[in-house]
């Protein structure tokens, strides 16, 4: 995991900006990564994805497919 999130220069996930955005970030078992992220209005709330086929590199970006 540290490797998927180093190589890329940010992790757009939900419409965050993930690597300035995220905190208490954590991967569960060996495929879902669980964080905190912020909101619109600045809010943090958690949230979870399932990282087996679900993000892709896009311009060195790390993308959660929707």
């Amino acid at each position: 995991m540290t490797m998927i999130l180093s190589n890329a220069a940010e992790l757009a996930w939900g419409h965050t900006k993930f690597s300035r955005h995220a905190k208490r970030i954590k991967v569960s078992g060996s495929a879902t990564l669980h964080a905190e992220v912020k909101d619109h209005r600045g809010h943090y709330h958690h949230s979870s994805l399932e990282l087996h086929q679900r993000i892709f590199n896009k311009n060195g970006r790390l993308v959660y497919k929707h």
